[in-house]
């Protein structure tokens, strides 16, 4: 029961509507509408819930007369907390502010030694207690460890390295390790070591081992996590080892698909939203569809470190103009192969 309400499945009326209702402000009037924002939300929110079909995480967005403002309704207070993230977001050319409304009032904290609800959420999504959904289990191959080390340590590039070797080998003895990430830290944060395993299983029987474990007077927490966790950690200023290490620093030369395009998009808007990846016009193709319009898909070459390709396929997901597009890698013969069909690519 608990579960169902933290993902969604709860009638929005068991909790004060300020309690779940946000401010979104900072709106480029006349291109934002209710329907856009009801979108953005859902589409982020998403994975949060069991079925976004039929119990989306929005429950209504309405934007104000003048299209300055808008509040958003969210099904729990727990997805208006985690929504809140969304705030700086980048939505038809602006940033939007995402606040709490006037009139929310603060939770009282829970009793002493009651998990908080974003900490039970976490605990549903992310397998911290070992109750996932079925569907998404098989997805979690890495493993987190957390307070291993002050966090201090980690600021030293060395230190992260020897951290990541020392890891890497106990790890091993649990089956087949392919990257460990060790990203140096934020303030204000705890140490964390990203392991990334081949298989379910392999993290399955390392968490066991590592959580709540004891070392150099510090208890280990660990759980399981999603791939896209340990890549955004990859992006940043970190140390690993493994596959990932490995071709980080080495150069490629690869295509990246873009689905989903306002049909709208040209070349230029394609290098803003890729603006850390080093893509240029001249490696953009539009795919045009057989009528000789816009398809609503792309590809990007790229050239340079691996690096560079993980920020650009870290993008999957985020808002192009009005709407949400995907990003992954591709082949050549996926390229030669819009052509054969008669499309053009322009």
């Amino acid at each position: 029961m608990q579960a169902q309400i933290l993902t969604g499945m709860r009638p929005p009326e068991m909790a004060g509507k300020k309690q779940r209702e946000l401010y979104v402000g900072n709106l480029t009037i006349g291109l934002v509408t209710s329907k856009l924002l009801q979108e953005l939300f859902d589409g982020a929110l998403h994975m949060l819930v069991p079925d976004p079909d039929r119990y989306p995480p929005t429950v209504i967005a309405q934007v104000d007369p003048l299209g300055k403002y808008a509040f958003v309704e969210m099904r729990t207070e727990d997805l208006a907390t985690v929504a809140l993230e969304l705030d700086k977001l980048e939505l038809c050319g602006r940033r939007l502010i995402v606040g709490r409304p006037k009139g929310y009032v603060e939770p009282l904290p829970p009793p002493p030694g009651t998990p908080s609800a974003m900490e039970t959420l976490r605990q549903v999504l992310q397998y911290v207690t070992g109750a996932v959904p079925t569907a998404h289990e098989e997805l979690l191959k890495v493993l987190l460890l957390e307070n291993m080390v002050p966090q201090e340590l980690l600021c030293d590039e060395g230190n992260r390295k020897k951290v990541a070797e020392l890891v890497e080998e106990e790890c091993a003895r649990k089956g087949k390790v392919d990257s460990v990430v060790v990203p140096q830290p934020k303030d204000g944060g705890s140490s964390k070591v990203y392991v990334a395993f081949e298989e379910h299983e392999q993290a399955k029987s390392a968490l066991k081992a590592f959580d709540k474990r004891t070392f150099n007077d510090r208890e280990i927490s660990a759980q399981l996590v999603l791939q896209t966790e340990m890549e955004k950690a990859c992006v940043g200023n970190w140390t690993g080892l493994g596959k990932v290490v490995e071709a980080l620093g080495a150069e490629v030369e690869t295509w990246i698909k873009v689905r989903g395009l306002p049909y709208s998009a040209n070349k230029k808007d394609l290098v803003e939203f890729f603006e850390d990846s080093s893509i240029t016009e001249d490696n953009v193709r539009i795919v045009m569809g057989l009528d000789g319009r816009p398809s609503g898909e792309a590809f990007c070459f790229l050239k340079g470190p691996e690096s560079k390709l993980r920020t650009a396929l870290s993008r999957n997901r985020n808002m192009l103009g009005s709407r949400f597009v995907e990003v992954f890698s591709t082949t050549a013969a996926d390229v030669e192969q819009q052509e054969a069909m008669g499309k053009q690519l322009a």
